[in-house]
């Protein structure tokens, strides 16, 4: 009986296998965009932090965004082939967000 199960399962005697490859590829591309939204998401919050006494936020948060939205197109693995730029774009999106929503504590803001 479970020779005649494992046979069926089978398509011409084509076993499945993983490619560790392509695993190892979209783990790497995991950690990557992780990465990357972790040091944006820490960079919006330290440059809105420091507006006040410096200025800078709306000078450097569209160069950070736009520099961050190209390392993810570009160097993303070849497993993500079809989504690199809605990855990207949805990376981006929510790390703005989420800056903006931290609050910044200090003087009662």
């Amino acid at each position: 009986m479970v020779n005649t199960a494992s046979s069926l399962s089978e398509i011409n005697n084509i076993t499945p296998r993983y490619d560790v490859a392509e695993i190892t590829k979209l783990a790497i591309g995991i950690t990557w965009v992780t990465i990357v939204w972790v040091v944006l998401f820490n960079s919006l919050t330290i440059f809105r932090f420091t507006n006040g006494e410096i200025g800078i936020y709306g000078w450097a948060r569209p160069r950070l965004i736009i520099i961050c939205l190209g390392l993810l197109i570009l160097t993303l693995p070849s497993t993500f082939d079809g989504l690199k730029i809605l990855i990207s774009a949805l990376v981006i999106l929510f790390c703005d967000l989420a800056s903006k929503t931290f609050p910044l504590g200090g003087k009662g803001e």
